[in-house]
């Protein structure tokens, strides 16, 4: 059931329907999955719906848990989280933090 829920959030995320994908996975947390990629994902996709929102610090917040969660994992959740973040402090004119988190795209 919660990985149904994941993969509902990211079809309607992916098409532009930030506030539903949301509303699908609320009250979900990474306890709700097993699998260490599952609990990554749920973050990473939290942080690309708020985002979508603009809703930013909520986004970062997000992205960080993605990165810290899935720095090991072989998925590219960690590595997009990363770059998302680095696009939003690039955004905010903050460059010093901008080129840190581009650079753990690739380290």
């Amino acid at each position: 059931m919660a990985g149904q829920k994941l993969l509902q959030a990211r079809l309607l995320s992916d098409g532009g329907y930030f506030a539903e994908a949301l509303q699908s996975i609320q009250g979900m947390g990474s306890s709700d999955f097993v699998l260490p990629e599952e609990k990554c994902e749920l973050a990473y996709r939290l942080g690309r719906i708020y985002d979508g929102l603009g809703r930013n610090d909520e986004a970062i917040g997000a992205y960080l848990t993605t990165i810290k969660t899935g720095e090991h994992l072989t998925a590219y959740y960690a590595a997009r989280a990363a770059l998302q973040t680095g696009y939003i402090y690039e955004q905010r004119g903050d460059k010093v933090r901008a080129m840190a988190f581009f650079q753990k795209c690739c380290p």
